[in-house]
Parts: C-alpha cells; structure tokens; sequence
C-alpha cells in the first residue's frame, strides 16, 4: 500500500474516513474536527476516490448449503427421446449394462 509522503496516511485510511463521513450525516468540516484530522487532507482525499470510482461496496459472506445427496442427478441425454436420470452413488456397471442394452436396441 503506498503512503502519502507527506502525513504517512495511506489510501485505506482516507477510505474508511470517507466512508464513515458519509455515513455519520456530518459535514467534511464537522466529520474532521471531531476525528482530529486534517480537513485539508481529508477534502483532496475524498474528491480523489470519488472521482476514481472507487464505490464501497459491503461484501458479504456467501451461504453455501450443501445439496441433499437424495437429489443430486446425472442426467444422461442419448437422443430426443432417451433421457436417463442417474442419482449420484448409481453402480457404474448397472449403467454400462443399461447402456449396452440401449446399444443393441439401435
């Protein structure tokens, strides 16, 4: 992360200052006098990450649920009009031999 030279603050500083200047309803002014910061800092900052599109966004956690091993499929188009459906954990010589069978029917 680069530092500016001149206050040692860098961009994830100014940031999360911006962020909670927006959020807090205060004036750039007021937000900087209660936070003891520089308003002349602050103010080039915020112009700085606006104009670059830096938007703040809230990541949030991903929920992932497994699926029920009753539902998961395979399923198996041969054509059109065959379609077989086979449940995760189905004996691979069973459907070789479904298979097979198909084969010949042709």
């Amino acid at each position: 992360m680069k530092r500016s030279a001149r206050n040692g603050k860098g961009r994830s500083f100014w940031q999360a200052h911006v962020r909670a200047q927006a959020a807090s309803g205060l004036t750039q002014r007021e937000y900087c006098r209660r936070n003891s910061i520089s308003y002349w800092s602050f103010s080039p900052w915020k112009r700085r990450i606006e104009r670059e599109g830096t938007g703040f966004y809230e990541v949030l956690p991903a929920v992932v649920r497994s699926i029920p091993t009753e539902n998961r499929q395979i399923e198996i188009s041969i054509n059109a009009s065959i379609k077989i459906s086979v449940p995760d954990g189905f004996s691979s010589d069973t459907l070789r031999e479904i298979l097979s069978v198909l084969d010949m029917a042709r």
